[in-house]
């Protein structure tokens, strides 16, 4: 018999609020909503200077997350069809070549999970186990009665326990914490506040991370520690703590947190945000400086259309994936590598042993010559006086030569 743990036992305490169908607002009675468009056979993302946008695959459908499979596999989750799917670049060219689905049936598929052994995908009804051999699922941990929100769910891997954590967001702007454990899916609580936690993020050495509504924040003892906030010019999305990026093709982004952040309208002053990816470099495992965008220029129509919308990032040995989720399209973001032109040698300029590769006509030392197609009549001086002394004397050398190559000239 199937066993999982249905979180409602552990959320005993927590509010029961009706359902939203959508959750996250995209524009307010007072705000235009930005307009989402495909993009333009020459638009693309304006990256950092040093790095390179390709189109790595389009044509998915709504792209939720993605997440780094097996060597050369990309899993995609496509929200729209409510599927998972394996996306393979079997000779690392940063290309895919093949795509199969892995599992479908999903609702409101929001995010995957990859553990060493397992994939796991939270919808708006559950955890869901995938097993990529058999191309099945099967349903890990119900959140069918939870009370919270089908959107957004974060969800992270913990990667010193190899368990779940698993974000809760309620209709009065409470959040919930829990961890899951991903062998038995036991949930415990961990951690509440009064903000939405939009995403989640947890490496080794370093506490739980959470987006919220304006910046990214540590998750400590039970508490959102909103003192160590470190603000975003708009909402944060989604949240990658540092990564060592050597090796991955984007040595630049070495060490910094990288935040989608945006809305998906105008802002108070008319000026829209659409979203952007932006790197933040880390001291002592905590955001600080200044904050700089390693993907945007998404806005057009002078303000009042985006070409796209960053959904979810990852990365390996070839780049960084960077997902436009309306558009299902995935960009590779690469180290720019200078191209090196390796000029041909020129020819050597041909040796001419003669003015205008011409030969020139010997000429005789008075300053006289023998023309092309002359004869020399029998009789005259020249034709009979091979041996004359003042004849010898002033031959040139080509005569000579001509007179000895001659087998009818008297020999000397």
């Amino acid at each position: 018999m199937k066993k999982f743990w249905v979180i409602q036992a552990v959320l005993l305490l927590f509010a029961a609020v009706e359902a939203s169908a959508d959750p996250v607002a995209i524009a307010g009675a007072d705000q235009k909503a930005l307009q989402i468009r495909q993009p333009g056979p020459a638009e693309r993302p304006v990256v950092t200077p040093g790095l390179q946008p390709e189109i790595f695959t389009k044509g998915i459908g709504n792209i939720a997350d993605i997440a780094i499979g097996e060597t050369g596999i990309l899993l995609v989750l496509d929200s729209k069809a409510g599927r998972l799917l394996e996306i393979t670049d079997r000779e690392l060219r940063g290309k895919a070549d093949m795509t199969r689905t892995l599992a479908d049936g999903f609702t409101g598929a929001v995010q995957i999970v990859k553990t060493d052994t397992q994939i796991f995908v939270v919808d708006s009804s559950a955890i869901w186990s995938v097993d990529p051999a058999a191309r099945t699922k099967s349903e890990f941990v119900s959140l069918r009665n939870t009370g919270a929100l089908p959107a957004p769910r974060p969800v992270a891997l913990d990667q010193e326990t190899g368990n779940l954590w698993l974000g809760l967001n309620f209709k009065d702007g409470t959040s919930k914490i829990v961890t899951v454990n991903s062998q038995t899916g036991r949930a415990e609580g961990f951690a509440g506040g009064n903000m939405t936690v939009n995403a989640l993020s947890k490496v080794s050495g370093s506490p739980l991370w959470a987006a919220v509504e304006n910046g990214v924040l540590p998750v400590m003892s039970g508490q959102y520690l909103a003192d160590r906030l470190y603000p975003t010019e708009y909402r944060a999305d989604r949240l990658y703590q540092p990564v060592d990026f050597e090796g991955r093709g984007i040595s630049s982004l070495n060490g910094q947190f990288l935040i989608i952040q945006g809305q998906n309208y105008q802002a108070d002053r008319g000026q829209p945000s659409g979203r952007n990816v932006i790197a933040v470099g880390a001291s002592f495992g905590m955001p600080g400086g200044d904050a700089k965008q390693v993907a945007g220029g998404f806005i057009s129509n002078y303000g009042r259309a985006a070409w796209g919308q960053p959904a979810a990032i990852a990365a390996d040995s070839r780049g960084m994936f960077l997902a436009d989720g309306p558009n299902g399209v995935i960009w590779r973001i690469s180290q720019l590598v200078p191209k090196i032109t390796i000029a041909e040698r020129p020819a050597d300029k041909p040796v001419k042993f003669y003015e205008d590769d011409e030969i020139k006509k010997p000429k005789a030392e008075w300053g006289s010559s023998i023309e092309k197609g002359s004869a020399i009549l029998k009789g005259s001086a020249l034709g009979e006086t091979w041996e004359s002394d003042s004849l010898m004397q002033s031959e040139t050398l080509m005569e000579k030569l001509r007179r000895e190559d001659d087998p009818k000239k008297p020999s000397e």
